[in-house]
């Protein structure tokens, strides 16, 4: 089933519990860019306060976004998300390693093919 652009805030609170204060203020309607900028400040904070079971439901989400999402859904998640992730995870300590191990394979996947994509 696909996930379209009226079923993606409630999704993401369904799926990230931890953010229902932050989610619970923003419109249904909002489209899907600013729902991943968003889910991307929220998994930034979450793992900057090493809350991995957080960042953990935030990866899922997009991860089911990243393959049950509408076409624009997809490229929200592929454009801004994923994107968003190289400075989540290069950091230099040990958290970026257990983040990059908590991601399901598809989000980590196209993480990794980015990142491919943007060497010389």
């Amino acid at each position: 089933m696909e996930i379209r652009n009226a079923d993606l805030v409630p999704l993401v609170r369904t799926r990230v519990p931890e953010a229902q204060g932050d989610l619970a203020r923003i419109s249904p309607e909002l489209g899907p860019c600013k729902v991943m900028a968003l889910l991307s400040e929220l998994t930034h904070r979450f793992a900057d306060h090493h809350d991995f079971i957080a960042v953990k439901h935030c990866f899922v989400a997009a991860d089911e976004l990243l393959a049950d999402g509408s076409h624009q859904i997809r490229n929200a998640v592929c454009a801004n998300y994923v994107y968003s992730l190289a400075s989540l995870l290069d950091r230099h300590d040990e958290s970026a390693e257990v983040l990059i191990h908590l991601m399901p394979l598809q989000l980590r996947s196209e993480y990794i093919r980015q990142i491919s994509n943007s060497l010389p």
